[in-house]
């Protein structure tokens, strides 16, 4: 019998071969795509754990999303998902 974090990295692995696929949040694929690999498989922002970690989905939780313009004006989103 496999291990949580051995079930939870199948499903996280599905999920992303799945490109990420949420029916109810869509724009997360969007996001991780973007921030995760480029077209030459290179890292935007993040590092790779940093990656792995947004991609896991763990139960119910509170998503933040800063973000900040190019004057420095800041809005910050959260959202129970």
């Amino acid at each position: 019998m496999p291990n949580l974090f051995e079930r939870l990295a199948e499903r996280v692995a599905k999920w992303r071969a799945d490109s990420y696929a949420s029916e109810d949040y869509p724009a997360i694929a969007e996001i991780l795509e973007w921030a995760g690999e480029t077209e030459e498989g290179e890292l935007r922002f993040l590092r790779r754990p940093q990656v792995r970690a947004l991609a896991a989905p763990k139960g119910k939780t509170t998503v933040a999303v800063k973000i900040t313009d190019m004057l420095g004006e800041e809005v910050l989103v959260t959202r129970d998902v």
